[in-house]
């Protein structure tokens, strides 16, 4: 049986684990007045109006073509 002192110092532990997490979340909330990420951050899209038409087009044209030939032809990589 695990008591409250084992308990506790696990939560601790893992607040001191996500320390720097929980200083930007603070640092973002005083600067913002919220928590939410601010539009536009992170990674950009590959996924265009004109990349998916593309994608259609060869799959309508061909519905047997594989995923690395397909990839290859829209110049995306295989995972996107």
């Amino acid at each position: 049986m695990v008591n409250g002192f084992t308990k506790l110092n696990h939560v601790s532990g893992n607040f001191v684990k996500n320390f720097p997490m929980w200083l930007y979340v603070v640092r973002l909330f005083r600067e913002t007045g919220s928590i939410h990420r601010k539009s536009g951050s992170g990674r950009p899209t590959k996924r265009t109006p004109e990349t998916v038409e593309n994608v259609r087009e060869i799959m309508q044209d061909n519905p047997h073509t594989s995923l690395r030939r397909l990839s290859q032809q829209v110049d995306l990589s295989y995972s996107t």
